[in-house]
């Protein structure tokens, strides 16, 4: 079996234990549980401390895994079996966006850690757009792998926590201002972003201003 991390971010106890329940105990072992209840660090500093995870235990592979997911007849054992060469994205399916897949450690070496700016939405996207830009003209090798598992469904967060009501919250709307300053266009758009991150070619792909907020004005 591969040498694998996973950091699952809880901000609702009753689905983390929950998903824990359907855990095989070798992978329980190699999971971070970032307590996110009551006071929430965000999603992609929560996966950070993943990241650190990963280099701390010299893992090769770590699992972003959403407390939304409930495995079955051993499927995470499965899904992490599947984390081998040449591979350097593994996405689970059927799932909903990220709520499980792995990045070999290959990638963090190439554009860097999170950006903690996206609290709450679009870091997913902000990653994507460094990984396409770090690999052309070729995107790194990605599998799409079937697993036995159920989703339970997208943001539980504001569903049954009502993190969204929480002084530290992020709304969807700084997120995409962030975005637009970081990359010159919406989220959702199509059109090409910016080569370099705030359009400065000085910045590599790992670069985002620490300690900052999507309500202020980034530093060139």
């Amino acid at each position: 079996m591969s040498n694998y991390v996973a950091v699952l971010p809880s901000i609702w106890p009753p689905y983390t234990d929950d998903c824990v329940a359907t855990m095989s105990e070798h992978f329980h072992a190699n999971t971070l549980i970032v307590d996110n209840h009551p006071q929430n660090i965000g999603v992609s500093k929560s996966w950070n401390l993943g990241v650190d995870y990963m280099q701390e235990r010299q893992a090769d592979w770590l699992i972003l895994l959403s407390a939304a997911i409930r495995f079955h007849k051993h499927g995470d054992l499965k899904y992490a079996c599947e984390l081998q060469s040449p591979w350097r994205i593994v996405e689970a399916r059927p799932v909903y966006g990220w709520h499980l897949i792995a990045f070999h450690r290959h990638i963090f070496d190439s554009i860097g850690r999170f950006d903690e700016n996206f609290h709450s939405y679009f870091g997913d996207i902000d990653w994507s757009i460094r990984i396409q830009h770090a690999y052309k003209p070729a995107d790194p090798p990605w599998n799409k792998v079937t697993v036995d598992v159920t989703d339970t469904g997208m943001a539980h967060g504001i569903k049954l926590a009502h993190a969204d009501q929480q002084p530290d919250w992020q709304s969807a709307d700084e997120a995409i201002n962030y975005f637009k300053q970081k990359w010159g266009r919406h989220p959702g758009g199509t059109e090409p972003p910016y080569q370099h991150p705030f359009n400065n070619p000085d910045h590599g792909l790992d670069y985002w201003p620490c300690n900052h907020s999507a309500r202020q004005q980034p530093s060139h």
